[in-house]
């Protein structure tokens, strides 16, 4: 998932910037309100984290001109300011929640969980499968028939594109938008080489299958499990998985 963060206190920001990381977010940085917003109205984020206080234009008003041109994602205010007009000029500014600072980075996170899971399906904020395939997504684990699976954070994120979006159809540059941030964006043989990392990945934990079916001329997208063929006397059954 990408998340965009809007704080220009960058020492202040970095141990959470470290921590999304460790749970393999993506996240993109901006230090001013100007670029904050066209930043998040340019790029496909999951969530956006904005400061209450910054240069250019302040976090409410942010919020409320996203709210205005139709951004659904949610919002996370930042800000030292907490008193009850305060929360109550950010919440109708349009934002989900509001966190007073200092705020320890592991409660933040459990925030940012908290708000993803709202915009989800309960099922799948959780876990995610495909055939013996599981994915964990609070504690970012893959496991292979009940084994798990060491895979890079980059292959996984990719793995979690396709597993929540089992029918959309993704090309090099739809996965390069979803999978790396704005000042690091890389040229479409890096999105081959990752679709390859990650099929090597799953064959070495031993999946037989092709989890990614390659459309030609468009991208990628997630192959159906396979269906099952099951003999009852002269009936033949299909079932998936």
């Amino acid at each position: 998932m990408k998340i965009l963060i809007v704080e220009d206190d960058r020492n202040a920001i970095i141990p959470l910037i470290d921590e999304l990381k460790a749970y393999h977010y993506i996240v993109d940085l901006a230090v001013d309100g100007h670029t904050g917003l066209e930043l998040a109205l340019e790029w496909n984020y999951d969530l956006i984290i904005l400061d209450w206080m910054l240069p250019g234009i302040n976090g409410p008003a942010i919020c409320r001109q996203l709210r205005e041109q139709g951004f659904l994602k949610p919002i996370l205010l930042l800000t030292v300011r907490n008193l009850n007009e305060d929360i109550i000029t950010g919440l109708d500014a349009g934002a989900d929640d509001f966190v007073s600072k200092p705020c320890s980075p592991s409660q933040l996170l459990a925030r940012i969980r908290a708000l993803l899971r709202r915009q989800s399906l309960p099922q799948s904020a959780l876990q995610l499968t495909w055939e013996k395939l599981q994915v964990n997504e609070t504690s970012a684990q893959v496991y292979y028939d009940n084994q798990p699976v060491d895979i890079k954070p980059k292959a996984y994120n990719l793995l979690l594109l396709f597993l929540k979006n089992p029918q959309r159809i993704f090309s090099r540059q739809d996965i390069i938008d979803q999978l790396w941030s704005f000042d690091n964006e890389p040229s479409e043989y890096a999105v081959t080489n990752l679709i390859k990392d990650l099929r090597r990945t799953l064959k070495d934990a031993g999946m037989m299958g092709d989890i990614i079916a390659t459309v030609y001329g468009l991208g990628y997208r997630l192959n159906p499990p396979q269906k099952r063929k099951i003999i009852r006397g002269n009936i033949w059954i299909i079932q998936h998985p």
